[in-house]
C-alpha cells in the first residue's frame, strides 16, 4: 500500500483574474491546482468568501450539477451567477449582483481539499478581490499595443491589451500566420496580470508581414467578447450584432 505521507501535496498554483481589482460584474474565475484534485460533491464546500466591507459571509458562485473542470482535474472554472449579473432577468432584480462596487472580498480556499490521491492541499489559499465599476465596454482590439521583434531573434512577439483578459480564452483564442496563411509555431504566455500576451517563436522570424488571427469570443473579465456585450440593454441597443468569427491585426518583421 503506497503511503500517503510520501505523496507530493497539491497546491492552489493560481486564481485567476490574478489582479485584485475587478469589475462589479465579473463573470468568471478559475482555480489552477499543481495535481488532479478529488471528484467532489461541491467544490464550493471548500470555498468561502467573506464581504470584507459588511463582515458577512457571501455566496458568490453558481452552484453548479456538473461542474467545470478541465480533462486532468487541475483547472476549475468558478461563475459568478450570470442571473443576477444580467440587467431585467429575475435573479439580478431579486438579489442583485454577486460582488458590489466599492466592496472588498476574501476568498478562502481549505487546506481539507484533497487531490486525486487522497492528500490535503499543502496549505490554504486566501484571495483579496476589491469590485470596481461596471465594464460595459468590449475589448477594443484596434486599440492593442503591438511590440515586434526584429528578424532572425527568437524574440517575443508583444501584445498589450490595456486590460486584463479572460486567462483561458486569452490562452486559446489567437494564432500567428504568415504571409502563406500558415500557422507560425511557437508558444504563448500571459503576463502582467493577465493583460500582455507573449509569443515565443519555435524558431527565428523571418522578415516578412504576418498577422494575429484573434478568435472573437476572446472575452474580458465581465464577459464582453470583441463582438458584443455579454449585458446589453435590449431596449436601447439597436446595433446590428458582429457575427465574424476572427479579427486579424497585421505585422511586419523587419
Amino acid at each position: 500500500i503506497q503511503n500517503s505521507t510520501n505523496i507530493k501535496a497539491p497546491e492552489l498554483v493560481a486564481i485567476y483574474p490574478t489582479k485584485d481589482t475587478v469589475p462589479e460584474n465579473l463573470l468568471k474565475m478559475y482555480l489552477v491546482f499543481s495535481k488532479p484534485m478529488q471528484e467532489v460533491k461541491s467544490a464550493l464546500d471548500y470555498i468561502e468568501v467573506t464581504d470584507e466591507s459588511t463582515n458577512k459571509k457571501v455566496n458568490i458562485f453558481l452552484p453548479l450539477e456538473n461542474e467545470l473542470w478541465n480533462k486532468n482535474h487541475t483547472q476549475l472554472t468558478l461563475w459568478l451567477d450570470p442571473g443576477r449579473i444580467k440587467t431585467g432577468l429575475i435573479p439580478n432584480k431579486k438579489l442583485g449582483l454577486p460582488i458590489l462596487n466599492s466592496h472588498q472580498y476574501t476568498i478562502n480556499v481549505s487546506k481539507d481539499w484533497k487531490s486525486a490521491d487522497g492528500v490535503p492541499l499543502k496549505k490554504s489559499f486566501k484571495k483579496t478581490m476589491y469590485a470596481i465599476l461596471h465594464d460595459n465596454e468590449i475589448p477594443m482590439y484596434n486599440n492593442w499595443k503591438i511590440s515586434t521583434p526584429k528578424s532572425n531573434t527568437p524574440e517575443p512577439l508583444i501584445i498589450n491589451f490595456n486590460e486584463t483578459l479572460d486567462f483561458v480564452l486569452a490562452m486559446e483564442s489567437f494564432q500567428i500566420l504568415n504571409l502563406d496563411k500558415e500557422v507560425v509555431e511557437g508558444k504563448f504566455k500571459l503576463v502582467n496580470h493577465e493583460t500582455v500576451l507573449e509569443f515565443y517563436p519555435k524558431f527565428k522570424w523571418n522578415k516578412g508581414e504576418f498577422r494575429i488571427m484573434t478568435d472573437t469570443r476572446l472575452e474580458d473579465l465581465a464577459g464582453n467578447n470583441l463582438n458584443h456585450l455579454f449585458d446589453k440593454d435590449l431596449d436601447k441597443d439597436h446595433s446590428i450584432n458582429d457575427s465574424s468569427k476572427t479579427k486579424s491585426i497585421h505585422f511586419s518583421i523587419h
